[in-house]
């Protein structure tokens, strides 16, 4: 399957890991992942799914699994898992507002289930994940500072540390990507929307 070459903002934190990128489903630098993933034997699962745009090229392709308190569509190929993905197994209160910008960070009078990655595996009994993609408002420092092994061959993530989401902490994202980067390569793709691609090293 070939996909255009990537354009948009690109930050050149690594030329090698940049040129084996590819565009998704959109058009835009948050769209990028690595064309491994259509060799990996393995799965997509897509943390913060609302509306399916990200993950869409997959469905058909590749088993896709989307994790979103506030989804009600599920497409033709794609598995939902109606709750958030943290360190533990429960409930959490969360603020239902727009569904692009749900989390669990932000409290309110909704509730929701949330359970651990390793949870998520077990109840899907999910194969290797191939790609991870997260954009979920904030609670992907959390999640990914705990991880004690790789959990998928790759990652794509929004960090939410730009101005206008609330939080503007760079320091933080500096400190994850620095654990991670014992088994991962990453590239900046869109330093305006904080998206990387971590790539796990060979």
């Amino acid at each position: 399957m070939e996909f255009p070459r990537p354009h948009g903002q690109i930050v050149m934190e690594n030329l090698s890991l940049i040129s084996e990128l590819q565009v998704g489903s959109g058009q835009a630098s948050h769209y990028l992942f690595h064309r491994r993933v259509w060799d990996h034997v393995g799965c997509v699962v897509d943390l913060g799914c609302g509306t399916w745009d990200w993950s869409r090229c997959f469905l058909g392709e590749k088993r896709v699994i989307g994790c979103d308190p506030a989804e009600k569509e599920i497409p033709d190929g794609a598995e939902l898992f109606r709750g958030f993905i943290g360190n533990f197994c429960g409930q959490i209160n969360y603020l239902d507002g727009n569904q692009n910008r749900v989390s669990g960070l932000r409290k309110g009078e909704s509730v929701a289930e949330i359970i651990t990655l390793k949870e998520l595996i077990r109840q899907f009994d999910l194969p290797p994940i191939s790609l991870l993609k997260m954009n979920i408002e904030g609670m992907e420092y959390d999640l990914l500072i705990h991880l004690q092994e790789p959990i998928a061959d790759q990652i794509v993530v929004s960090f939410h540390d730009y101005p206008i989401s609330g939080i503007s902490n760079r320091r933080a994202t500096k400190a994850v990507l620095d654990y991670l980067s014992e088994w991962y390569d990453w590239v900046a793709t869109s330093k305006q929307w904080g998206w990387y691609v971590l790539l796990r090293k060979i």
